[in-house]
């Protein structure tokens, strides 16, 4: 996650609430996202209080949840249970970090 200071590109990364989720409680959520911002360094860094949230599979990929499915049957993807989902969503909420959800 390192990129030079002579880059000519800026790289800018959001903390992924499933991952996150996935390996501290609840309680520990945002103490521990806060962490995640000291990794970047040179044109690298991570945005302040914003989590991204990736609800279902890509369009492209037919893993989109559609309502009525797809046409030969399948119905697409959950990347984060909903449950999970509805967890991490709550936990931003109270912490005033922003969620980007796709």
């Amino acid at each position: 996650m390192l990129s030079s200071s002579s880059s000519p590109f800026c790289f800018y990364y959001i903390v992924d609430g499933k991952s996150i989720t996935g390996v501290y409680p609840d309680e520990k959520i945002a103490e521990e996202s806060e962490k995640i911002l000291t990794w970047g360094q040179g044109m690298t860094a991570y945005l302040p209080k914003q989590v991204k949230l990736f609800a279902d599979g890509a369009i492209f990929s037919q893993l989109m949840q559609v309502k009525d499915g797809y046409t030969d049957g399948h119905k697409g993807e959950w990347m984060m249970d909903p449950d999970l989902f509805a967890r991490r969503s709550a936990c931003t909420g109270t912490s005033g970090t922003r969620s980007m959800c796709t």
